[in-house]
């Protein structure tokens, strides 16, 4: 390390400089004397080497900067760490304050508590704590007022699921227990609504499409000015439709196979007869026309 000091003459105010440079940086030479003709004016070092000096500032500050923004991009990011786990450490709480709660319903022994709290979770869209509870509490009601009430919300809860082979099985027992009951035409619609949805592909087998179409003829049947009527007959052409492909898949089975182990032509022609004269109106009508 080198450096200097210089006093102003009287006519400046009293200033001293010390200038302590390392011989590594060399940012500008230090002179030994300062000139007689720069005495009462500061004293600046030459432009080149006072460029270089600036750019090793800059160097210097866009190091300490870049170390700023990345201790604080770390900081940011352990924040956020932080916030996550704090996000789900309060779910995980709220989960398990409500299962608790559920829970303690479920112990507990006051059957009136629990068709209480299984209609508020009906009615929150919570089917499976509302199913759990209305079938439990069933076994209690048999015989009572709400009796058929909890067994049709039971019905419902497992649709509310998705499980529609259980919601199918209690509206049929709901049918069977209660015929001139409170929801008879609710179960009635919502039986046939269950084997539409559990129709399969025109490929597989059609059980639940020859069930869905039998419950929902019954329907429009029974209640001819109903609100849901036009809706019913909506799926009732949708799963004849699907019959009619089927039958029309079978007769192009047929047609293909030709005269393969015997004469499969025949069998296509009355594959399509019959398709045809049981839906006469089924937009297959033409292909099975072309097949005959």
């Amino acid at each position: 390390m080198r450096g200097f000091s210089f006093v102003w003459n009287k006519k400046s105010p009293l200033l001293s400089a010390t200038y302590s440079i390392q011989k590594e940086l060399r940012l500008f030479p230090i002179p030994q004397k300062i000139p007689t003709r720069l005495l009462g004016t500061p004293w600046r070092p030459h432009s080149k080497w006072r460029r270089r000096a600036n750019n090793n500032k800059d160097s210097n500050k866009r190091k300490v900067i870049s170390f700023f923004v990345s201790s604080n991009c770390v900081y940011l990011q352990t924040f956020w760490v932080m916030c996550k786990v704090g996000i789900h450490i309060i779910a995980v709480a709220l989960v398990l304050s409500s299962c608790g709660t559920f829970h303690q319903i479920q112990k507990s022994k006051d059957v009136d508590a629990k068709f209480v709290a299984a209609k508020n979770y009906f009615q929150d869209k919570k089917f499976t704590k509302a199913a759990t509870l209305f079938d439990e509490i069933s076994v209690h009601f048999r015989g009572t007022m709400q009796a058929q009430e909890i067994l049709f919300l039971l019905s419902e809860s497992y649709f509310g699921q998705k499980d529609y082979y259980a919601a199918v099985e209690h509206y049929e027992i709901y049918l069977k227990n209660y015929p001139q009951g409170e929801y008879v035409r609710e179960s009635n619609f919502m039986r046939g609504f269950c084997y539409y949805k559990l129709s399969p592909d025109a490929r597989l087998d059609q059980e639940y499409t020859l069930k869905g179409i039998s419950a929902l003829e019954d329907y429009v049947a029974l209640y001819p000015n109903s609100d849901k009527t036009t809706e019913a007959y909506n799926y009732l052409n949708e799963l004849k439709e699907k019959l009619v492909r089927k039958a029309y898949l079978n007769c192009k089975t047929y047609y293909d196979l030709g005269i393969y182990l015997g004469n499969n032509y025949r069998s296509a022609i009355i594959c399509a007869e019959n398709a045809i004269r049981n839906y006469p109106e089924s937009e297959y009508c033409d292909d099975l026309h072309f097949i005959i």
